[in-house]
């Protein structure tokens, strides 16, 4: 329709992805002046680049799914994205309920971690790509594949408070995790393998439906 096209056509000037981006980048800076000067401005101001950040992705996302119809993970640049703007969400409601800026710091690397992916696997041409027909099924794109993106976002969740819970444990010295954060990690990766184990059987119905049995499409 011509409002679908007249928004496609803003997407383009506008460049949602690259904004955020810009502010994944912003948070960091931030984060990166708070290791030489305590300050309750500068924490501030890396928060709410963190938190525009998440929602200039939303936004993107959001208009990829009106102009296409259908939800972002069709393809593995939309996946990466929406991976990102699960994982960025999550910490920052992390941090709005610790207040504690190494969530701030979690969300920022992988904004800017799974950005700079998206962008090597953004092609030069049109990224408003048609499926092929056995793929082409919202009900299967918006339970299954969001499903699995899910689980990726906090399997990257896990992994980064995982390695952050080794560099204290070996920073001083211990054996034990920190409790709080080691709650945190049992709970992402609770999370990650509900998601993960729900999407794969979801997979295998939908490619039991398609294709006769299950996964008869993937090797």
């Amino acid at each position: 329709s011509h409002n679908r096209l007249e928004l496609e056509s803003l997407y383009h000037r506008t460049a949602p992805f690259n904004i955020a981006f810009m502010f994944y980048l912003t948070a960091a800076a931030g984060l990166t002046g708070l290791l030489f000067f305590r300050s309750k401005i500068i924490l501030g101001l890396t928060a709410v680049s963190l938190f525009l950040g998440a929602m200039a992705q939303c936004a993107g996302l959001a208009m990829r799914i009106t102009i296409l119809q259908r939800p972002p993970v069709t393809t593995l640049y939309e996946s990466i994205l929406f991976v990102g703007a699960i994982a960025v969400s999550y910490a920052l409601i992390s941090y709005a309920l610790q207040r504690k800026p190494l969530w701030l710091a979690l969300g920022a690397f992988s904004g800017i971690l799974l950005g700079l992916l998206a962008f090597a696997h953004e092609t030069d041409t049109d990224s408003f790509v048609m499926l092929t027909a056995v793929l082409n099924t919202n009900f299967w794109l918006a339970t299954h594949v969001l499903c699995i993106t899910v689980g990726y976002a906090f399997c990257l969740i896990t992994a980064l408070l995982a390695h952050w819970i080794l560099f204290l444990m070996l920073n001083g010295k211990t054996n034990e995790p920190p409790p709080d954060l080691f709650q945190k990690l049992h709970l992402a990766a609770l999370l990650s393998l509900l998601f993960c184990a729900v999407g794969t059987v979801l997979g295998g119905i939908w490619a039991d439906q398609s294709c006769g049995r299950f996964w008869g499409w993937d090797p």
